[in-house]
C-alpha cells in the first residue's frame, strides 16, 4: 500500500513540474523538491534497495554530492581572496567589506543546485519505486500512453489554439509547436524521447500479434477471440500513440532536436533488429532473427517517410539559415571565456553575467544570452574541471549500464536498447541547445532513466511481482 501510494505522488509530482510550463521557474523547482525527497525519504527508511542497483545508487549520491561539494567550494570565500575571481577586485575597491569567491554569483548558486538535485532526487526515487521488472514495465507503459496523450493534446491546442501555451498566452515561438515547454528545442527533446520509448512498445506490441491465428480465423469465416482482439488495439494504440510523437516532434521546427532524434531512432532500430531472439508470449518457438529484422526495418522506413513527408518546413528552415545562426557566431567568444575560467570556473549560474564581456558585436547586439546554447560549453565555463569529471562519471556509468542490459537482457532488451538510443539523443542535442538545462525536461528524463536503469540492470530470469495490475497490463504485452 505505501508502494502503490508513494508511487501516486510520484508520477504527480513530475506531471504537475511538466505542466507548469517544463519547470522553468526556479520556484516551481523548489515546490517540487519537496515531495520527491520526502519520498525518498521514506522510501530509504522503509524499503531496501537490491543488491544489483547498489552501484548505480553510489554513483548517483557520488554526483550529486560531489557537485554541492563544488559549488560550495565556488560559493564559500577563501582566507586571503585566493582563487577569487577578478570581478570581485572591482566590487571590493567600491565596497571593501565585500570578500570575493571562485563565483561570480554565489547566491544565485546555491539556488541554482535545487535544479541539480531535483532530477537526482527523481532518479534514486525511481530505482526504489521500480526496482523490479514489472514495476519498470509498468511505469514504461505509463510514460508512454500519459506521453502519447501529452503530444496528442499539444498538436491539438497548436492546431486550434496557436497563440497559447497552455494556460496562457504564447509569446514566443508562435509558428512551431512547443507543448507544455515555453522553447520549441527543449519540446523537440521531450518528443524526441517519448518517440523513442512508443517505437520499441509498439515493436514489442506488434510481435506479440499472432498473425497466423488472425489469418486463420478469418479463412474460416470466425470472429477473433477475445486476446487477439486484445493484441490487435494494443499495437493500434501503440502505433497511434508514435504516429502522435512524430508529427508532435515535426511541428516543433527545431532542427537540431529532430535531426538527432532522427539518429536515435534509427540506432535504436538497428539495436532491436540486430539484437538475439526474443521468446514471444504463449508461443512454443522464439521468432526467428529475420522476421524481428523484416519488422523493425519495416517499422522504422515507415517512421522515415513520416519524417520526410512533414519535415519539409524543417529542411526549408536549415536551407535558408545553414549555417548563419547566432549559436555557431558566439562559440569563439565562449571559448575565450573557457580558457580563462578553467579549471576553477566561474559559478553555477554566472553564464549571463560573464559572457557580456565575451560577446562579439558581430554576431548581432540585440537580446541576452543566458545560457550558451550548448550544454558541454557552459558546463567548462561555469564549473570547469568538476564538469568534466562528474559528466564523465554520468555518460560512462550509464553507457555501462545499458550495455550490460544489451549483453545480459532478453525479454526485457527494450529497456536498455531505448535507453541507449535516448542517451544518444541527449548526448548530440546539448551540443547545440540548453534542453538538459530545463528543469522539466531533465526531470522527466530522469524518471524514464529509473526504470531503464532496472530492465538493464536485473539478472536474467528474476521473478517478478507476483501481484499484477488489474489495469496496466493491457497496455503491454505480457512477459
Amino acid at each position: 500500500m505505501l508502494l502503490n501510494i508513494t508511487t501516486v505522488i510520484y508520477a504527480a509530482s513530475i506531471v504537475l513540474a511538466l505542466l507548469n510550463y517544463g519547470a522553468a521557474d526556479l520556484l516551481i523547482v523548489t515546490l517540487f523538491i519537496f515531495p520527491i525527497f520526502a519520498i525518498l525519504l521514506v522510501l530509504l527508511v522503509t524499503r531496501e534497495i537490491p543488491s544489483h542497483l547498489v552501484p548505480t545508487v553510489c554513483v548517483a549520491l557520488t554526483i550529486l554530492l560531489g557537485s554541492a561539494a563544488w559549488i560550495a567550494f565556488q560559493t564559500i570565500p577563501l582566507p586571503g581572496g585566493l582563487y577569487a575571481h577578478p570581478a570581485w577586485k572591482e566590487a571590493e575597491a567600491l565596497v571593501p567589506e565585500v570578500r570575493g569567491t571562485i563565483s561570480v554569483t554565489p547566491a544565485d548558486d546555491r539556488a541554482g543546485y535545487l535544479r541539480i538535485a531535483a532530477p537526482f532526487g527523481v532518479f534514486l526515487c525511481g530505482l526504489y519505486l521500480f526496482s523490479t521488472d514489472e514495476r519498470a514495465r509498468r511505469a514504461l507503459t505509463f510514460i508512454a500512453v500519459a506521453g502519447g496523450v501529452m503530444s496528442f493534446g499539444s498538436i491539438l491546442q497548436f492546431v486550434f489554439a496557436p497563440s497559447t501555451l497552455l494556460f496562457a498566452k504564447k509569446i514566443a515561438y508562435l509558428d512551431s509547436l512547443t507543448g507544455v515547454f515555453v522553447n520549441r528545442n527543449t519540446a523537440a527533446t521531450f518528443f524526441g524521447l517519448l518517440l523513442l520509448v512508443e517505437v520499441a512498445q509498439a515493436r514489442r506490441a506488434t510481435q506479440a500479434i499472432e498473425f497466423r491465428r488472425i489469418a486463420k480465423r478469418f479463412e474460416e469465416g470466425r470472429r477473433l477471440s477475445p486476446e487477439l482482439r486484445s493484441q490487435v488495439a494494443i499495437a493500434g494504440l501503440y502505433l497511434c500513440l508514435t504516429l502522435s510523437c512524430v508529427v508532435a516532434l515535426l511541428l516543433t521546427k527545431s532542427r537540431a532536436g529532430i535531426g538527432a532524434s532522427f539518429i536515435a531512432v534509427i540506432l535504436l532500430i538497428v539495436l532491436a533488429s540486430w539484437g538475439p531472439r526474443m521468446r514471444l508470449p504463449g508461443r512454443s518457438q522464439s521468432r526467428g532473427p529475420s522476421a524481428g529484422r523484416g519488422a523493425s526495418l519495416i517499422g522504422g522506413l515507415i517512421i522515415i517517410l513520416v519524417f520526410l513527408a512533414f519535415g519539409g518546413r524543417v529542411l526549408w528552415r536549415a536551407q535558408v539559415q545553414g549555417g548563419d545562426d547566432g549559436r555557431f557566431c558566439i562559440i569563439p567568444g565562449i571559448w575565450a571565456l573557457v580558457r580563462d575560467n578553467f579549471p576553477l570556473g566561474s559559478g553555477l549560474s554566472s553564464f549571463i553575467e560573464v559572457f557580456p564581456a565575451y560577446r562579439d558585436y558581430r554576431c548581432g547586439i540585440t537580446g541576452v544570452w543566458d545560457m550558451a546554447h550548448n550544454f558541454y560549453l557552459e558546463g567548462l565555463v561555469t564549473l570547469g574541471i568538476a564538469f568534466v569529471v562528474l559528466a564523465l562519471l554520468a555518460v560512462t556509468s550509464l553507457v555501462l549500464i545499458f550495455v550490460t542490459g544489451l549483453r545480459t537482457r532478453l525479454s526485457f532488451r527494450f529497456g536498455p536498447e531505448i535507453g541507449m538510443a535516448t542517451l544518444v539523443l541527449i548526448a548530440i542535442h546539448s551540443a547545440f541547445d540548453f534542453s538538459l538545462q530545463i528543469s522539466g525536461l531533465a526531470i522527466f528524463y530522469a524518471a524514464l532513466l529509473a526504470p531503464l536503469t532496472t530492465l538493464s540492470l536485473n539478472e536474467p530470469g528474476r521473478r517478478m511481482e507476483r501481484r499484477r495490475s488489474s489495469v496496466s497490463p493491457r497496455f503491454a504485452p505480457s512477459e
